[in-house]
């Protein structure tokens, strides 16, 4: 009984075996050549070995003008020459020529390719074929358009051979895959958060008047801005740019809660300064004679303060500038609140319009109303803080 089991097992694993498509050898590398010239070489394309007999794919035979047709989804592969014809049927195994004569030699599906039995294809159309050994196999199928003994092609075309042989090895090593970079987050543009009130340890010593000011073209942050200033009933200087746009009904806004508005303009620009009153007019009826340089006051040259100055203009400049394009609320508010430390001086605190603006303006304002600080907004009564030295 045990012997009967044995044998069956041993025909099944031999039968599993013969439907493998394997190749010649699991390390051995066969080039095709037709008549003169090699083929390109590939896992899919690499002619093999079964039962004795050397197949390779339908393609290599389309060469010799030797059409091919692949008919009953992929099942079904008719070889036609001038005269002559070959039909494999893949899945049932069969294969006739023209006369409806049968053979034994099937086609075999390899890696999604039909290999056709090159003996079988050679006799049949007219073509001879010959296995040349030497430091690679060659498969060589020719017909009478080869111009080269074996012994020629290969002593000519040993070099080729060679490249590509180590090209072919060289894709078919796995290459490393590429580290997957990490995607960026989607930056959270959402306004920061205001903290929760917290108790506020006194100051000895505050600046007794704190200029409030804003730089930049107002946005979707501005409105908590007044709102933060309206609440602690303060008042703040919008430095508003003179070469850009502005919404009509915020600078209206700012004017409407009583707090004034100023120019914020590029030295170059310093003639940019009559249109920009020009346009608020238009938008307010009002104009201004605040002005901030973005380079600083300094920075002018003895002409251009000139000019200013005759036009009535009063320039201002920031003492202290708040880092909230960069850094977070509790960030700003505790360097704010440190560089207010240990000075009464009159201080301008210049901030900007960003998503930890208002948060940052909300801590600040709750130290200053614990410490009793006074703040305001600059006027054209006020005597300008600059570096005009």
């Amino acid at each position: 009984m045990k012997r009967i089991r044995f044998t069956a097992v041993l025909l099944l694993v031999t039968f599993c075996f013969l439907l493998l498509p394997l190749h010649a050898s699991a390390s051995t590398i066969v080039l095709t050549a037709v008549n003169d010239e090699f083929l390109p070489l590939s896992t899919s394309t690499m002619p093999t070995k079964k039962s004795g007999e050397w197949y390779a794919p339908y393609t290599v035979f389309g060469s010799f003008q030797i059409a091919s047709s692949v008919q009953e989804s992929g099942d079904v592969l008719v070889l036609q020459g001038e005269s002559r014809t070959l039909t494999f049927s893949v899945s049932q195994g069969y294969v006739y020529d023209q006369n409806m004569n049968g053979y034994s030699q099937p086609a075999y599906s390899i890696n999604g390719t039909i290999y056709v039995p090159v003996k079988l294809v050679c006799g049949q159309f007219g073509l001879s074929y010959s296995l040349i050994s030497g430091e690679n196999q060659i498969l060589r199928i020719c017909d009478e358009n080869a111009m080269l003994s074996d012994n020629d092609f290969l002593s000519q075309s040993s070099g080729q051979a060679g490249d590509i042989v180590d090209e072919y090895k060289e894709e078919s090593v796995p290459k490393p895959k590429p580290p997957v970079e990490p995607e960026e987050p989607e930056e959270d543009n959402r306004p920061e958060p205001v903290p929760p009130e917290e108790p506020i340890e006194p100051a000895t010593i505050r600046p007794n008047l704190i200029y409030l000011t804003f730089y930049g073209t107002p946005n979707e942050y501005s409105a908590d801005l007044l709102d933060t200033l309206q609440q602690y009933g303060r008042t703040a200087t919008f430095f508003l740019p003179v070469t850009e746009e502005w919404d009509a009904e915020f600078i209206r806004r700012i004017l409407a809660q009583g707090h004034t508005i100023g120019l914020w303009v590029n030295a170059a620009d310093i003639g940019q300064l009559q249109n920009a009153n020009d346009r608020l007019f238009a938008l307010t009826g009002t104009v201004t004679r605040l002005v901030s340089v973005q380079e600083g006051s300094g920075q002018l040259t003895e002409e251009q303060r000139g000019t200013l100055l005759e036009n009535g203009y009063r320039l201002w400049d920031a003492t202290v500038t708040a880092d909230d394009e960069t850094q977070n609320a509790s960030q700003v508010a505790s360097w704010m609140l440190r560089s207010f430390d240990g000075t009464t001086a009159t201080t301008v605190l210049a901030m900007h319009h960003t998503k930890s603006t208002n948060a940052a303006l909300t801590l600040i304002l709750r130290d200053l109303r614990v410490n009793d600080v006074r703040t305001q907004a600059a006027t054209v009564a006020d005597t300008p803080i600059n570096r005009l030295g």
